[in-house]
């Protein structure tokens, strides 16, 4: 339980935000360089981001984000953890995941969605995250 414990302050402490391993295309230097519109120069930066050994995203101008994903999973796991035992810095995180996970939603469909917050380039094909500009 200890481990549980310092993992949520950790992860309050972060603001629940972090790198997710295909958020390359998130740094600005490609468009600064005029790269952004090869997709073999796209694939190159997510790739090296990807494969690193170092995490260079502070280098690259890349900033730690929500992950709806990740949010729903930390939801998932504090549910679970509140289900077995009483504890109100839980709830209280249960409940903040809750809202932010509600208003990281993608506006305009019928449903409640939600989609990467990155660009992503594959061998074949370039998604454009719709929760960008």
């Amino acid at each position: 339980m200890d481990a549980f414990r310092r993992l949520l302050i950790y992860c309050r402490l972060e603001g629940f935000k972090g790198y997710d391993p295909h958020d390359g295309l998130n740094s600005h230097l490609l468009a600064w360089l005029g790269l952004s519109r090869f997709s073999s120069a796209r694939l190159v930066l997510s790739t090296f981001c990807r494969r690193s050994p170092l995490n260079l995203r502070v280098l690259l101008g890349i900033q730690k984000e929500y992950n709806p994903k990740g949010i729903a999973l930390f939801l998932s796991g504090l549910s679970r953890y509140a289900h077995r035992f009483t504890d109100s810095d839980v709830t209280e995180a249960i409940d903040w995941l809750k809202g932010l996970l509600k208003s990281l939603q993608t506006p305009g469909y019928s449903g409640m969605c939600w989609g990467y917050n990155f660009d992503w380039q594959s061998r074949i094909f370039f998604c454009r995250s719709i929760r960008r500009p």
